[in-house]
């Protein structure tokens, strides 16, 4: 029994705890910091200045009130524990390996449809799984199909402004210089521009004037061509036809033509200068109003390349569309490196912009031509020259040309001073005269006339149909003339 009351009080003794106040509450440095360090330094601190100050008594009150904070910040440690942070595991090195994606859709490359109503039923039924609203699962891509040259005028306009409409821009341009390195593909470019021009511009005529002969490079047929008589040059029929984009323009005359000056630098060889200087200077930047679409093709943009003054170099430069062709390197079949064209094209405006495009491979010279007219094919063109004044000297000067019924008397009445005394002089002799015969006749028309301008009014004599030149080769005072 005694046993049984002695378990009892050991239980109720075990259930007591006593507790003071001492440690309860922080009196001093507790209230500002958790940091048992802190205030234990802090304590030691003061309580030997205190002591150091009042005595003994005061240090032990200092000591006493940090060991009380200190029990303090232990019981609020103990009630709420910090959280532990649990660590994360390490990364684990995984072999890789390719993982196919599960619920592919199954293409046409794994199962054949076995006609077109189970494909567009799956097709139709892969739509209703779509929600409205949402994107439809990526499709495989498909192989875009070659292009397919245009057929006709439409086709052309609209496969051009999509693929290269920078030479579209140009089939309405001011003057154009074409220039780049020997087989960059200048004329090439240049015949398919005209051809784009005789396709798109309703009645547009093409006259090439060249001085030289390509078999592998020949233009078209649709080109009336001038330069070239029995396989020589011809420079009185360039010099007419550069005399004739100057007179059409000088008239006012509204016309849809583009002439081609290939070789434009040995224009100094074909007229005099003060001809060449009139034309670019009054011409030039006229020939755009009035439908006259020139290209010069040139081998370089400085007076070593160009006929003229260096004023004039600057003015022809200045008043012309740039267009460079971009040729590339490569090896030919004799193994030595040579230029192959690209179709690449850089263009610079006359307000300095810049632009480049490349000609489709399907723009061909045959495809042009398929889109001609075919009375423009079959039918030669007729020259559209019109006789020009080059000189100031002969203003009054009308356009003639001489038929096989006009008499000589209608003829030399057709003409003007001081062509007419020249023409009829050279009429009489019925042999080659030259320009020191004229000199020493001493006409009264050709007084303080010098021997250039008697050799250009043999030019001009000679563009009209009245008889031959001789020039080539020889100085002013030298060249020849033969009436017809």
């Amino acid at each position: 029994m005694e046993e049984n009351k002695l378990a009892q009080i050991t239980k109720i003794t075990n259930d007591i705890e006593f507790e003071n106040d001492f440690g309860q509450e922080p009196l001093g440095l507790g209230r500002i910091t958790k940091d048992q360090g802190v205030i234990s330094v802090c304590s030691l601190a003061a309580a030997f200045v205190g002591s150091a100050i009042a005595g003994i008594p005061l240090a032990l009150v200092v000591l006493a009130v940090g060991l009380n904070d200190i029990g303090a910040v232990n019981r609020s440690r103990r009630a709420n524990p910090k959280p532990v942070k649990e660590e994360e595991p390490g990364a684990i090195d995984v072999p890789a390996r390719e993982v196919e994606p599960p619920g592919l859709p199954i293409t046409e490359q794994d199962v054949q449809p076995a006609d077109s109503t189970s494909l567009a039923n799956s097709e139709r039924d892969r739509l209703q799984q779509v929600p409205i609203g949402a994107s439809s699962p990526a499709q495989p891509v498909q192989s875009v199909p070659a292009t397919r040259p245009p057929k006709n005028k439409e086709e052309l306009l609209k496969a051009l402004r999509q693929q290269c409409p920078a030479l579209l821009s140009l089939v309405k341009s001011h003057p154009i210089r074409c220039v780049g390195v020997q087989r960059s593909g200048k004329t090439t470019w240049a015949k398919k521009l005209v051809l784009l021009r005789l396709v798109l511009l309703p009645g547009h005529r093409a006259i090439a004037s060249t001085p030289h002969y390509e078999p592998t490079n020949s233009y078209p047929d649709a080109f009336q061509i001038v330069g070239i008589s029995n396989g020589k040059r011809d420079y009185p029929s360039i010099r007419k036809e550069w005399n004739g984009l100057a007179q059409r323009v000088e008239d006012g005359q509204v016309n849809s033509i583009t002439t081609i000056w290939d070789e434009f630098g040995l224009m100094n060889k074909v007229v005099e200068e003060e001809v060449l200087t009139a034309v670019l200077t009054s011409c030039l930047r006229e020939t755009f109003k009035f439908g006259e679409y020139p290209v010069f093709i040139v081998h370089g943009e400085t007076q070593a390349f160009l006929p003229g003054s260096k004023g004039l170099v600057t003015v022809f430069l200045e008043g012309t569309v740039r267009v460079e062709t971009v040729g590339e390197k490569t090896i030919g079949d004799d193994g030595l490196e040579t230029i192959q064209p690209t179709g690449k094209f850089k263009i610079q405006w006359l307000d300095g912009t810049k632009e480049e495009g490349k000609i489709p491979d399907w723009l061909t010279e045959e495809l042009l031509m398929g889109m001609l007219p075919q009375s423009m094919l079959t039918t030669i063109q007729t020259p559209v020259t019109s006789p020009a004044v080059v000189t100031e000297e002969t203003p009054e000067l009308e356009a003639v040309v001489p038929t096989e019924a006009t008499t000589e008397l209608k003829l030399s009445d057709s003409l003007k001073e001081p062509l007419k005394s020249i023409w009829l002089f050279a009429k009489e002799k019925d042999d080659w005269i030259t320009v020191r015969d004229i000199q020493r006749k001493t006409f009264s028309v050709l007084r303080g006339k010098g021997s250039k301008e008697i050799h250009q009014y043999f030019g001009l004599l000679a563009d009209m149909g009245y008889g031959q030149i001789d020039e080539e080769g020889k100085s002013d005072s030298s060249v020849g003339f033969l009436s017809n």
